[in-house]
């Protein structure tokens, strides 16, 4: 391994357990996650935060609805 190559990250049970709950609700806080894994919501955070600077979560997205603000969009662009 290459001194410049980071650590493979290990992802554990809990890992995939906070993921799960993120996919089903992105907005859920970190402390309704931590009641439901019976942990910390500092731990929570920690291991956000490692996933989060791992890149094996990328962000976060939020769709908006334009039209129930009355708008209405339509584009279009050629290249």
């Amino acid at each position: 391994m290459n001194k410049n190559e980071p650590a493979k990250l290990k992802i554990d049970k809990m890992d995939k357990q906070i993921i799960s709950f993120l996919m089903q609700d992105a907005m859920m806080p970190y402390t309704e996650i931590a009641k439901k894994l019976i942990v910390s919501a500092g731990t929570i955070h920690v291991r956000m935060k490692k996933l989060t600077e791992s890149e094996v979560v990328k962000g976060t997205t939020v769709n908006v609805d334009i039209s129930k603000f009355g708008l209405d969009l339509t584009a279009y662009l050629g290249v």
